[in-house]
């Protein structure tokens, strides 16, 4: 009973269901084309099979310096706007509570302030790469 039924329809590649001959994915640059076959190398968005790949294609996979530098501003230029709205406000929130937080415990508020801006720094460059990929390859360009 293991057999495939022979009415079932062919199982797509990943590689297949995301539209490669589209003009966005076109028109990205090479080092853009490269980070999206490894994306799907990883499995895709989830990235279930991260693990899998080298520690150079990891950090090239699940990081961008550009966002890491420029966060907010670096989502507007790529033209996820939403985005860009949501996770700004989301830090601000987060660092304001975490900060308040902290500074109630005791610790230095100028530590404190370097500290949150690194955190919110890094979220935006850990999603980089995945927002632009949903967005060019799967043209889902959300709130979240």
């Amino acid at each position: 009973m293991d057999q495939p039924s022979p009415y079932a329809p062919p199982a797509a590649s990943l590689s297949e269901t995301t539209s490669k001959d589209n003009a966005a994915y076109l028109s990205l640059s090479p080092g853009w084309k490269h980070k999206f076959a490894l994306l799907e190398k990883a499995g895709g968005v989830k990235l279930p099979r991260f693990k899998e790949l080298a520690f150079g294609e990891r950090f090239r996979v699940s990081f961008n310096i550009w966002a890491f530098l420029f966060s907010t501003i670096y989502y507007l230029v790529k033209g996820m706007w939403r985005k860009a709205i949501s996770y700004t406000l989301l830090t601000m929130v987060a660092s304001t509570l975490i900060g308040l937080v902290l500074v109630a415990l005791g610790m230095p508020e100028q530590s404190v302030d370097r500290a949150l801006w690194i955190v919110g720094a890094a979220w935006f460059a850990t999603r980089a790469n995945i927002d632009y990929y949903k967005k060019v390859m799967l043209s889902e360009n959300g709130w979240f």
